[in-house]
Order: structure tokens, then sequence, then C-alpha cells
């Protein structure tokens, strides 16, 4: 028995305050309570037959300890278990080796609560799961485990020793639903080749496992939205990294622009411009959110936009009689729409005391 005394001096009023407690030293109850794996440094191992100086072998220490957190004595059998737990891709052709046991289960002795064995690396890189196990029933495995006593530890099984793969997080704009989208991603360190894989991609767009390629066409039910997509890129050695892709679905532009009976094959009319008055057109595209391009406007005109629309103004003179052609083009995301417009400007009435000539086309 061991008495532990702490005092401390409180300093709200200067006295001192204590406490004891009691505890036993020792006092083994001889049955399994706790158990670990201690991996020998580096901690990792190499896959079979590897040329890249990653050692294919690790010594690994099983250690069993009682509720004292004391060694298990020894028994005159086998008091640990070791085993290769399944599904992963390192586990094929991995095997533990202890003596004249080899396998992907061992069941050992232990000497001072240590039972040691090695790890051999196999055909594929990755992450393998090593469970051992004593029984606190009897502290012996051989006999069947009734009273598990169980822990698990994770051990990186490398081709090469290399950083982790990186993926740059990046923004790729706007992507336009029902046209034809790509981009490539690049990924650094690690050990190549690379395995790629993305969650959150709107309907329509796939990311290619082999090159990293995004492709696709955009569904037209996907939600017009900022998308934060979650690209993972796995080595060789089974590392992985992830980075946030981003971009926005946008609606593309249809062909039924909202301008009478305009047609991509004629010239479409939008009235005549009295000289002297001053002339409005708006343009309204089907789509929200479009936006709007004027060229070869006559320089008596000028366009702009308010909300949704494209407007023309402008106030001709005599000068600007006649017919005027141009364009007007509407624009989503990467899809556009445009068609050739005329005005015609047209005497105009003339006000009280004006001059008949500047309101009379010739």
């Amino acid at each position: 028995m061991a008495r532990i005394e702490c005092a401390v001096k409180d300093p709200r009023d200067g006295l001192y305050k204590k406490a004891t407690v009691n505890i036993t030293v020792g006092g083994a109850t001889g049955k399994p309570a706790s158990v670990r794996l201690e991996a020998a440094i580096p901690g990792y191992v190499g896959t079979k037959g590897n040329t890249n100086g990653v050692l294919g072998q690790m010594a690994v220490q099983a250690l069993v300890m009682d509720d004292a957190n004391q060694p298990t004595p020894s028994t005159s059998g086998n008091n640990v278990q070791v085993r290769i737990l399944g599904g992963t891709a390192a586990t094929g052709g991995a095997r533990l080796v202890a003596g004249a046991q080899s396998g992907s289960v061992l069941q050992l002795p232990s000497v001072g609560g240590v039972a040691t064995f090695s790890l051999l690396g196999g055909e594929e890189a990755g992450t393998l799961f090593l469970e051992m196990t004593a029984d606190r029933f009897d502290n012996n495995v051989s006999n069947g485990i009734q009273d598990p006593i169980s822990a698990i530890r994770a051990v990186q099984v490398l081709e090469a020793l290399t950083g982790l793969p990186v993926v740059q997080s990046q923004d790729l704009g706007e992507v336009t639903k029902g046209t034809t989208f790509t981009a490539l991603l690049s990924a650094t360190g690690g050990l190549p080749p690379y395995v790629w894989s993305a969650t959150g991609l709107p309907n329509g767009l796939s990311i290619d496992a082999g090159s990293g390629m995004i492709s696709g066409v955009v569904a037209q039910d996907a939600a017009e939205r900022d998308y934060n997509v979650t690209v993972t890129v796995t080595d060789k050695n089974k590392l992985s990294s992830s980075g946030t892709i981003k971009l926005k679905v946008v609606g593309g532009v249809p062909e039924d622009l909202a301008i009478g009976t305009c047609n991509p094959n004629q010239v479409c009319d939008i009235g005549v411009a009295p000289v002297g008055v001053n002339f409005t057109y708006s343009f309204v595209a089907s789509v929200k959110d479009a936006t709007w391009t004027f060229n070869e406007l006559p320089s008596w005109l000028s366009g702009s936009v308010s909300g949704s629309a494209g407007v023309l103004n402008g106030k001709p003179k005599v000068a600007n009689c006649g017919a005027h052609t141009f364009t007007v083009t509407a624009k989503k995301g990467s899809s556009s729409v445009t068609r050739l417009m005329r005005v015609r400007v047209v005497t105009g009435a003339v006000p009280a005391g004006g001059a008949a000539e500047d309101y009379t086309c010739p």
C-alpha cells in the first residue's frame, strides 16, 4: 500500500488545502484486461518484392496486461492470438510468421506479457488491419476463446516512400445545361498512377477514375446553383487526399427569344421610330438571368440592360431617316442566341414652332 498526499495554498484565504489517496502497488490478477500491438520503427511495411528500398517485413510485439496493468504471467499454452483481418487489397499475400508458424492467423505464448512475431507485406499496397486477442477466462487461446479481450491496429503497406498525393481546390466556373463540358484535374505528389473519385457532381457529369477528367452534359433537371464537389485522389500506396472543386450550373438560352415572330432566318422588324420622338424597345429572353449585347447599332440608338431585359433607347433626327439593321445577342452560360434586327426612321410630327424640314424624311 502506498499513500500519495498533495497540498496547495489557496490564494483566496492563504490556507493550505490537502488531499490524500491510497493506491495498491502490484495486485496483479493474472487475467488479461487489455491488449495492444507495438510495431517496430518505422511502423510500416513494404510490399512483397518491391524495389524501392521499403523493407517487406516488420517485427511486432503483442502485449497482454491484467487489471493492474501488469504483464500477465506466462502459461503452458498459447495466450495470444493474432490475425490479419480481410477486406482490404493489402491482405492479398500478406502473412504473419513466428517460429514454425506462418499464415494469416498465429497463436503464440507470451513471456512477461509479451509475444513477438513478424508481419510480411503482400502484393498490394494499402492499409492492413491486425487483430490481437487474449482470453480473460483462462489466459489461454489454444483451447477456445470464451471471454475475448481484443484490439485492432492498422499498418500501412507501401510500394514506395512518398508524401500524400495532393489535389488542388479550384473553381471551374459556369457549366451550362445541355452543352458538353470537360475539365481535366491534376494531382501532385504520392505514387502514381492515381485513382479519382468525386461526390456532389450535378446530374449528367461524372469523373473518369483513371484520368481525373470531369465530363458530360449537365441534365436539364439539375438545380441551377453553386456546387461544391469533393474530389478524392488515391495513389498506388492507397494514400488519399481530397480537394473541393467549385462550379455553377446555369440554364442555357433556348432559341425561342420573346421578340415576336422573329426567327434565325429573317431580319426582324421592331417597328418605326419617328424623327424627333424618343424610341424605346425591350428584348426579353425566355429564361432568367440572360445577358444582352448589341452590335452595329446606329449612332442615334444605344443599348442597355434593365433587370432581365435588353433595352434600346434613342431619338432619331432627319439625318437618320431610313432602315437600320443591327444584331442583338442573349447569352447565358456558354450558350447564346443572336438575331438580326431592323428599325426604320420615318417622318415625325412637326411640333408647334418647329420647321418641317427638321422632321420630314426625304
